[in-house]
C-alpha cells in the first residue's frame, strides 16, 4: 500500500539555510527505503525535506526552541492558531488581545499549552511583520497543510 502525499504541504515559512532549492539534488542521495523507516531531521528549520518526503514516522529537532514550539502548536492546536492569526493579520487585533481571548475560550489548557500557544502567536506575528518569513503571502492554509503531516507523526 502506497501512502498518497499531500501536494499542498510545503514549508509555511522561509528559513535561512533552507533546503527547498536543493531538494532535487538531495533526493538523489536518499536511501530507497526512506519511507519505510523513521526519518530523523536534526536541523528542521522550515522543514522542506520533511514536507517533501512526508514520512509515516519522523523525529525532528532544531536548536531554535521557538520554532519547535511553533510546530508543536501546529500539530496540537492548528484550528485555534489559524483563528488567532486571522484575528491578528486580517482584523488587525493585537496579539495580546487575541491570546487572551483564546485562553478564555480554552480554560482547560494547561500552563505548557498556554505558554507554547502564546509564544507561537507572538513568534509568527513577529516573523511575519518584521522578517516577512511566512512564505509568499498571508496564506494561512499553509499552516493547515503542515498540520496534516505533523498530526500523523
Amino acid at each position: 500500500m502506497t501512502v498518497q502525499k499531500n501536494p499542498l504541504v510545503k514549508p509555511f515559512l522561509k528559513w535561512a539555510g533552507g533546503k527547498r532549492q536543493l531538494l532535487p539534488e538531495i533526493r538523489k542521495y536518499l536511501p530507497k527505503n526512506i519511507g519505510k523507516t523513521t526519518y530523523f531531521e536534526p536541523f528542521l528549520g522550515g522543514g522542506a525535506l520533511l514536507f517533501e518526503l512526508q514520512p509515516k514516522t519522523a523525529i525532528v529537532n532544531d536548536k531554535n526552541k521557538e520554532l519547535i514550539n511553533c510546530y508543536q502548536v501546529i500539530k496540537d492546536s492548528v484550528e485555534e492558531l489559524i483563528q488567532a492569526l486571522r484575528l491578528v493579520f486580517e482584523d488587525g487585533l493585537y496579539a495580546d488581545k487575541v491570546i487572551e481571548k483564546t485562553f478564555k475560550a480554552h480554560r482547560k489548557w494547561g500552563g505548557r499549552d498556554r505558554r507554547y500557544f502564546a509564544e507561537t502567536v507572538y513568534e509568527i506575528t513577529r516573523w511575519y511583520r518584521y522578517y516577512e518569513a511566512l512564505a509568499e503571502s498571508r496564506d494561512l492554509w499553509k499552516i493547515w497543510a503542515v498540520h496534516t503531516v505533523l498530526s500523523d507523526l
